[in-house]
Parts: C-alpha cells; structure tokens; sequence
C-alpha cells in the first residue's frame, strides 16, 4: 500500500474498506477526457459522520445568537458546497494519477475530507507530486469564481 497527500493505492482495493467505515455508494463519477481523465467512471462513497458536519456548524451558529440567515448560511457552506469542493479536490487527484498510469478506483468522502484510492501507485516522484498537486490546483478556479461572485 502506498500513501501520499490524501491520495491512496493498493494492491487489493476491497482491503481499504476499513478506511470507509460505514460509508455507503452514492453515485459515479466520469472522470472525462475533456477535463483531462480517461473516460473512467468511479464510485463515490460517503461516511455516514458527513452528514453531521453542517448539523455542528448550524449548532455552533445559534449558540452565537444568529438569525435565521446565519443558520442558513452556516447549513449551506458546511453541507452542500463543503461536499462540493472536496469532491472536485478528490477528482483532481484521481484525473492526475489517470494522466500518469494510476487506475482510479473510488473516491471517499468523510467529516476529515476526503480519500481519492487508485489501485496502483504513480510510477516516479515526479508523478507522485503532480498527483498530490492537482487536487489543490482544483481550488484555483473555485477562487476566482468566488472572488468574481464576491464583485473583487
């Protein structure tokens, strides 16, 4: 088994399902050529704490005294666009270990973010590093659109 940056290969993918816990399939993915993958279609599971995660961040706004907007807001960044943006992070690792050689095998999504598992490793250090650097690189775009959306 090797590890780097959030992103996992092994030999034998059903031994990572400890690493699920109690997850559950929730849909694929296609890793499309357009956005520079190979077609490849990949099962996405989520852990049952995510689901938890906006209930805390809503909690912790009303003990701040916010309104109705606050919880809101809380419920959305915390719930929807959390997943979001982690989803495409693990994406972007597992599009990059495509273009290398790596066969993408799931992603997992959990309350400490995420886990892109490819059955195999990158074959060098050079590839391991554009792996582990895509999935931030993913968070470039998302910037520029909030920053647009902000009116910067």
């Amino acid at each position: 088994r090797d590890s780097f940056a959030g992103v996992m290969a092994a030999s034998d993918p059903e031994d990572l399902d400890g690493w699920a816990g109690k997850s559950c399939h929730v849909f694929d993915v296609t890793l499309s050529t357009w956005l520079g993958g190979n077609n490849e279609r990949v099962p996405v599971r989520i852990h049952w704490l995510l689901f938890v995660v906006p209930l805390f961040a809503i909690f912790g706004v009303l003990a701040e005294g916010a309104g109705p907007g606050g919880w809101l807001l809380a419920l959305l960044t915390a719930g929807p666009l959390l997943f979001a943006t982690v989803l495409v992070h693990e994406m972007g690792h597992l599009i990059a270990g495509s273009r290398c050689g790596a066969t993408p095998i799931k992603i997992l999504l959990w309350p400490l973010g995420g886990l892109a598992v490819s059955a195999n490793a990158a074959p060098d250090a050079r590839s391991r590093i554009f792996i582990s650097a895509m999935g931030p690189a993913t968070h470039l775009p998302m910037c520029a659109f909030w920053l647009g959306a902000k009116g910067c």
